[in-house]
């Protein structure tokens, strides 16, 4: 993305100094585009939605790991008086629940990460839309992303234009 902004700025930039196009004819803006994901309220609703469908699996989450802590706690505390197999069973049962904390610990965080992810695409191109929209409305030609922009003016950035229709 990075190279295809470059090379549209190597375009623009050639066309003016060519004569082909007179700068006057463009109107040249870019937006943040972390920013408008970071206050979209779509993304704000989506870590609310994240949060109540994950917590019941958080909560087993936090229950397992109190297990294996007061199992834990249970071998330091009478290890000592244990008979031997008892002993045995005890940390044979701790390393089999440390590894089922850990599977689900992991898949927890792949799925909470891959729902995430599967969101976020579709609130990018709500946003993408949105920028296309403000763009039309305000009769720019091009609209370019801050991390592709080495140098704008305050007045190119559209950013807030772009936020004010998002929150509508």
């Amino acid at each position: 993305m990075k190279f295809k902004a470059t090379l549209l700025t190597l375009f623009i930039l050639t066309s003016v100094f060519l004569g082909s196009v007179n700068a006057a004819d463009f109107k040249i803006g870019y937006v943040d585009g972390a920013v408008l994901l970071d206050q979209s309220p779509m993304t704000k609703a989506l870590v609310a939605k994240l949060e109540k469908e994950f917590l019941p699996r958080k909560n087993k989450l936090v229950a397992q790991n109190n297990q294996l802590s007061k199992l834990v706690e249970k071998k330091q505390k009478d290890g000592a008086v244990m008979s031997e197999s008892e002993l045995l069973r005890l940390e044979k049962d701790i390393r089999k629940r440390g590894r089922e904390l850990t599977n689900d610990k992991d898949a927890f965080n792949e799925d909470i990460a891959l729902k995430r992810n599967q969101e976020l695409l579709k609130i990018r191109k709500q946003i993408a839309e949105l920028i296309v929209e403000v763009a039309k409305e305000n009769n720019y030609d091009i609209i370019l992303e801050k991390p592709s922009v080495i140098y704008a003016s305050d007045r190119a950035n559209i950013t807030n234009l772009v936020l004010k229709k998002m929150k509508k």
